[in-house]
């Protein structure tokens, strides 16, 4: 069993237990105690609908009490003003009732600077028309004191059953926000209530300027839902929280209502839970890192520090260093069996290359006395060894080691030096050939061998008086050195 494998294995039989029933019982208790969060967001949201749906039934009913009036049923205009003239300061200031005719005027209100005034437009006497009925509108700015007001309109008719008009009625928003704030809630909760528009009509804890705007659009689809429901989501304060919702389909015609609950406030004993498992968690990962201690002391810091004092001397030069870690099927001891290997290998091929070298030097050694001129050509035509004497008669006193044949002689692969070249180092058979350079301007008599690339020689009288090309098989042993 590898290193790797026992400390996994000690770490996995010291946590393992602890760690799954931890998981398990945090797991189950926070969704637990989330569902009951998420419950009881739905149920704060369906309380504050059920509140204002009594409040605005209490307006239906007074709505229902002024149609029913003889002024109105007899279409007593005369009549209707003195009734509001006498009930206006019976009416709290953040209520304002008016009547219009059909075509939607108001011909008497508990505000006489709103007489006159054509409200035929506004979505609750559109509605009210539609509907035949009590309708809760939206939240608009009076065009009698330009105060933001939630509408409400109920149709009236006269004594023959004819229709006669609206009774309409506006509830101030700060009314219905004054509401709210004196509403009991859970620490970090908050309440929204918005218009079927998504316009706020009111919001707990208080924010300025948050009143008579619109809901941001991540609210739309809550708006629009078919039923309620609750979702996590960020308030209009910036603060994540569980919220329940009512929308206008489910809740109270025309009114949006928003619970929400700060989760961080609603699960107190889950903070609890999770400390202790920290704890838990805490003592079990300190065994474990005492095992890890010895068990990294036992295994891996004795045979890294016989590694590395083999690596160091090898690194001054004691090439015959090992670090004979031993048997075994650890990783260390793989690695220091490789390094071992590695240490072989490379001090024989030291030797090998020390051989070859001295080898290399004696054949230049030969190569040098000649009196031919010699090139080696390797399989990518780069030029690996030339003789002093070819330096000096061919390549004019320059050293071209290194360089490509056909970079250090511009033309050569449209002579037919080139096709001899060629043909010896693709069929790996001795060619000779005479024929005459142009960019030297002079003949020359080139002795081509094949081995690992090829071998050039140029006899110095390496000029003919007759030029073609011709093969001459030619041992090695024919160029032997001669002083």
């Amino acid at each position: 069993m590898s290193i790797l494998q026992r400390l996994m294995l000690l770490v996995l039989i010291l946590t393992t237990p602890i760690l799954a029933i931890e998981a398990v019982n945090s797991i189950y208790l926070k969704n637990e105690h989330l569902a009951v969060v998420y419950n009881q967001a739905e149920q704060l949201a369906a309380l504050v609908n059920d509140e204002h749906a009594r409040m605005f039934e209490g307006i239906h009913q007074l709505l229902s009490t002024w149609a029913e009036s003889p002024a109105l049923r007899t279409r007593d205009l005369a009549g209707c003003q003195e009734m509001a003239e006498r009930l206006r300061v019976r009416y709290p200031a953040y209520l304002m009732v008016g009547v219009t005719n059909e075509a939607g005027v108001i011909q008497c209100a508990t505000s006489p600077t709103a007489l006159g005034l054509p409200i035929g437009d506004r979505l609750h006497i559109r509605l009210a028309r539609e509907a035949g009925d009590f309708v809760v509108g939206q939240s608009i700015r009076s065009r009698n004191n330009g105060r933001q007001a939630l509408s409400f309109a109920l149709p009236y008719q006269d004594q023959k059953g004819a229709p006669a008009g609206f009774i309409t009625a506006l509830v101030d928003l700060s009314w219905l926000e004054g509401i709210l704030g004196r509403k009991r809630l859970p620490p970090g909760a908050s309440i929204t209530v918005a218009d079927r528009q998504g316009t706020v009509l009111g919001h707990v804890p208080e924010l300025p300027g948050v009143v008579g705007k619109p809901l941001p659009k991540a609210y739309q689809p809550l708006l629009e839902a078919t039923e309620g429901g609750s979702v996590e989501q960020i308030s209009l304060d910036g603060i994540v929280r569980v919220q329940g919702y009512a929308p206008p389909a489910v809740g109270m015609p025309g009114l949006f209502i928003m619970a929400g609950l700060d989760k961080s406030a609603a699960l107190p004993p889950i903070h609890g839970i999770i400390w202790h498992s920290l704890g838990v968690l805490g003592a079990a990962t300190l065994l474990a890192l005492i095992a890890l201690w010895w068990g990294v002391r036992r295994y891996l810091r004795d045979p890294l520090r016989v590694l590395m004092a083999a690596i160091d001397r090898w690194r001054k030069g004691d090439y015959a260093a090992r670090a004979n870690l031993g048997n075994g099927a650890s990783e260390l001891v793989t690695l220091g069996s490789a390094f071992d290997a590695m240490a072989e290998g490379l001090e024989a091929h030291d030797r090998a290359r020390e051989e070859v070298h001295s080898g290399a030097s004696k054949v230049a050694e030969v190569f040098g006395c000649m009196t031919d001129s010699v090139f080696e050509i390797d399989c990518d035509w780069r030029i690996t060894f030339m003789n002093e004497r070819a330096r000096i008669e061919i390549a004019e006193g320059q050293d071209q080691v290194g360089l490509d044949l056909r970079e250090a002689y511009p033309g050569i692969e449209d002579s037919p030096f080139w096709d001899v070249y060629t043909r010896a180092m693709a069929d790996r058979v001795p060619v000779e050939i005479e024929d005459y350079y142009r960019p030297h301007q002079k003949w020359y008599v080139i002795r081509v061998y094949a081995e690992l690339g090829i071998n050039m020689f140029i006899p110095s009288s390496g000029l003919r008086r007759a030029g073609t090309r011709r093969p001459w098989p030619l041992r090695y042993s024919d160029l032997s050195c001669s002083a």
